[in-house]
């Protein structure tokens, strides 16, 4: 089993979007992984949660007690880590696996949060970028280059850019043994 941490910020209601995050968090919990997903009780963050529910999937919210509208929790999600800090350090610790969605600079500066975390913390992690409507196609061009010039390493094996749903859980599943993998080689040299 993998935690995968969702972004899922932006104050949205297109059905669309909320119908499309309903179905990811569905997979997740179809592949008996554990989502981590801030605990709002709207937009992207609610229908990503729901569908993980629905799919009688396990699910993990986090919340900043500092957040000025604590009113609005999801009282769906019966697991919630209250946060100290911004951002929300806790979930990415947690994190096997990260997915970002479409949305503003919130969802990209955790995204790479969490990338830093995992590099700096030599932590085994899977990246899925939800490539809906070529929306991350400048991001991906800009890794590519990145790795061109050779300053992602290994990083860009643990990247998916990709808007098929089905095709973000088997990279994702297919982390599990990497996981397993590198922290055996991690424990051996410790």
């Amino acid at each position: 089993m993998m935690n995968v941490v969702v972004y899922a910020f932006a104050n949205e209601d297109d059905p669309v979007i909320l119908g499309y995050m309903k179905d990811i968090g569905k997979s997740i919990a179809e592949s008996g992984n554990t989502l981590l997903v801030h605990a709002m009780n709207a937009g992207p963050a609610e229908a990503v949660a729901d569908g993980a529910l629905d799919a009688g999937g396990k699910v993990i919210g986090f919340f900043n007690k500092h957040y000025p509208f604590q009113d609005r929790k999801n009282s769906k999600i019966s697991e919630i880590i209250m946060e100290e800090e911004m951002p929300n350090n806790e979930m990415n610790n947690m994190g096997d696996a990260f997915i970002a969605v479409p949305g503003g600079f919130n969802m990209f500066t955790q995204m790479i949060d969490g990338m830093f975390i995992s590099k700096w913390e030599k932590k085994y992690a899977r990246y899925v970028f939800y490539n809906r409507d070529g929306f991350f196609n400048h991001l991906k061009e800009y890794f590519d280059h990145m790795a061109e010039e050779g300053h992602m390493g290994s990083m860009m094996d643990r990247i998916l850019f990709s808007d098929d749903i089905k095709e973000m859980m088997d990279f994702i599943n297919e982390g599990r043994s990497g996981k397993e993998e590198y922290e055996k080689e991690k424990a051996a040299e410790a």
